[in-house]
This record gives C-alpha cells, sequence and structure tokens, in this order.
C-alpha cells in the first residue's frame, strides 16, 4: 500500500509529515488531504493570524 506525506506550511513555518499514512490509492490520499485541511481552518481560522494554509 503506498504511503503519502501530507506537509504543509503556515505562516512561513514548514511542518512535515515524517510519519506518513498508508492509504489505499490517490483517490484516498485526495480525500485525506481534504479532511485534514477542514480540521485545520476549524482549528485555526479565523481567530488567529493565518493568513495563508
Amino acid at each position: 500500500m503506498p504511503r503519502y506525506f501530507f506537509d504543509f506550511t503556515d505562516t512561513g513555518k514548514v511542518f512535515l509529515d515524517v510519519v506518513g499514512t498508508d492509504l489505499p490509492d490517490l483517490e484516498a490520499a485526495k480525500a485525506e488531504a481534504v479532511k485534514a485541511l477542514v480540521e485545520i481552518t476549524k482549528d485555526k481560522l479565523p481567530d488567529g493570524p493565518f493568513e495563508d494554509l
């Protein structure tokens, strides 16, 4: 099973996914990325000083 890594940046800081996630295919990886983005958005926006995600 392929392992996908989800790195992101926030206000110039880079957060590397050093563990990765085993997922069956690219479509599953895309779905996982969307879920993560939704969670990050709920946790950080609009109350924080975050301009880019």
